[in-house]
């Protein structure tokens, strides 16, 4: 089996499973992986994509560049987005190579490069995850602007914080429970 080393570019991590492997969902495989998005017009990627073409030809002779390669390209969003993924945990790095601990969840969203090898296979070309080097994290969290009039929550002496479904608090009065089906 032939297998070529292969460093990504820095991109936006899209459906990451790099703290643990995918074993939910859909498109669950029990393997660690992702996608990083990095713009059409940006020159580390568009060398990144010819690198791998010249992996795939050098793998399958010419047929390699009719099949399977591990990014996409969509002109019309102006992205190329790499794929990569690995059965085994890839060592997760900061920028200055210090390694980062499990602690940490890489969401997407995240400023990623992968490192790893090019592999063959009988459909194409593969991208086998070894390393992630991590530029920025993302905090998944979202930027409200404030508000001056509007609910804001004011809890009572005795309220219990708890919340049963079941229990809207109002009497049963025989009337409906204002679902948008009693409109």
């Amino acid at each position: 089996m032939k297998k070529v080393k292969f460093t990504s570019p820095y991109g936006v991590a899209q459906y990451p499973h790099i703290s643990s492997p995918d074993t939910k969902g859909k498109y669950a495989d029990n393997k660690y992986k992702t996608k990083i998005v990095c713009k059409i017009d940006s020159p580390t990627a568009l060398a990144a994509v010819e690198r791998i073409k010249a992996a795939a030809e050098d793998i399958h002779g010419k047929a390699g560049l009719k099949k399977y390669m591990p990014f996409e390209i969509d002109e019309d969003a102006g992205t190329i987005t790499f794929s990569a993924k690995s059965q085994y945990a890839p060592l997760v790095m900061d920028v200055k190579g210090n390694k980062v601990g499990k602690d940490v969840r890489i969401r997407g969203g995240s400023t990623l490069a992968l490192a790893g090898y090019l592999v063959e296979f009988d459909k194409g070309v593969s991208f086998q995850l070894h390393q992630v080097r991590v530029k920025s994290l993302s905090d998944d969290s979202f930027d409200f602007e404030e508000v001056e009039d509007g609910y804001v929550y004011e809890p009572s002496d005795d309220a219990d914080d708890s919340f049963d479904a079941a229990d809207d608090g109002d009497e049963d009065d025989g009337a409906t429970n204002g679902s948008a089906l009693d409109i």
